[in-house]
């Protein structure tokens, strides 16, 4: 079974940072195994809706129009990859695609 990495973007998710709710996006990476890449999308986004530290942070009667993408995909064919962890947010309601163009491979 091929292992997937896939590069996710949240947006329109509010967050409880302590000092007022933010409207904020994120990016993040995951790697699942899967027989297919349809799958390994899917593998991917549960497991976005369901991290606990994404759960602990959200104001979800705020955060209705959430939506998580998967930007990219691709087979991992290398078993020397760190596996990736965490997220990356920013605020507000823009994707700020430059930043991610600068801060995120785009080969995966």
């Amino acid at each position: 079974m091929p292992l997937y990495r896939c590069l996710i973007h949240g947006t329109a998710y509010v967050l409880n940072r302590g000092n007022g709710d933010e409207k904020t996006g994120f990016w993040t990476t995951r790697d699942v195994r899967a027989f297919s890449r349809s799958r390994a999308m899917k593998k991917a986004t549960d497991l976005i809706r369901n991290d606990e530290y994404l759960a602990a942070h959200i104001v979800p009667e705020l955060s209705q129009a959430a939506k998580i993408e998967i930007d990219e995909i691709g087979i991992v064919t290398s078993a020397l990859r760190k596996k990736p962890a965490g997220f990356t947010f920013y605020a507000g309601d823009d994707a700020d695609n430059e930043w991610k163009k600068a801060n995120v491979s785009s080969r995966i």
